[in-house]
């Protein structure tokens, strides 16, 4: 029972010196110098996408619903109209 105690106690350990030291982990993203332009090209690109993102999905959405309404109503002007071989085939003095 202690060994599990002592393992979460280094394993809390290793975590708080691993997230509050940011040089270790390399996780600034403004910190890193001589790449200023691939930073910038990277957060411009980004944003586009993340800008563009929910209006491609509710796009997607608006057409997959229109041509689901479509087939929809196709399918159900197909099944509701007379069947005009039948028609004829009934009527007196057709052949």
């Amino acid at each position: 029972m202690r060994a599990g105690i002592a393992k979460r106690l280094a394993l809390g350990a290793i975590l708080i010196v691993l997230t509050s030291a940011p040089s270790v982990a390399d996780a600034c993203s403004v910190c890193s110098t001589g790449r200023e332009d691939e930073n910038r090209v990277a957060f411009l690109l980004t944003t586009v996408f993340l800008s563009a993102l929910p209006l491609a999905m509710i796009g997607g959405a608006i057409w997959w619903f229109r041509r689901r309404i479509r087939a929809m109503e196709k399918d159900e002007s197909t099944l509701g109209a007379p069947d005009t071989a039948r028609l004829a085939d009934l009527l007196p003095g057709s052949l």
